[in-house]
C-alpha cells in the first residue's frame, strides 16, 4: 500500500515535468502567441478562490516556460531562442536525472 502511493507521486511529478516540458516547448516554436494564451488564462488579482486555484494550476503545470521566456524577452528574437533552448535543455538534463533517480528506488 505504501509503495503504491510513492510510486503514485512519483508518477505525478513525471507527469507535471512533462507538461511543463510541452508548454515550453510550444513557447520556443510559438513565442508570443502562448505567452498572450497563458496570460489570458490568468487572474492579475484573484479576487475568489476559483481564481487562486485557476491561477495555482497554471503557474503549476505550465509557469516556467512563461516565467523564464518572459524574463529573456529583453535579448533579440535568435539569442532568445537559443537561450530559451539552452536553458531548456538543461532542464531536460536534469529532469532525467530526476526521473532516474526516482524510478530506480
Amino acid at each position: 500500500m505504501g509503495n503504491d502511493f510513492v510510486l503514485y507521486i512519483k508518477y505525478i511529478g513525471i507527469v507535471l515535468m512533462c507538461t511543463q516540458l510541452g508548454y515550453a516547448s510550444a513557447i520556443l516554436v510559438l513565442g508570443k502567441t502562448m505567452l498572450e494564451y497563458y496570460e489570458w488564462g490568468y487572474f492579475k488579482k484573484p479576487e475568489n478562490w476559483f481564481q487562486r486555484l485557476t491561477n495555482i494550476f497554471l503557474d503549476v503545470t505550465a509557469g516556467s516556460g512563461y516565467y523564464i521566456y518572459k524574463a529573456l524577452l529583453r535579448f533579440p528574437w535568435i539569442l532568445r531562442k537559443l537561450l530559451f533552448l539552452l536553458i531548456y535543455g538543461i532542464a531536460i538534463f536534469v529532469g532525467m536525472v530526476v526521473v532516474a533517480f526516482l524510478t530506480t528506488r
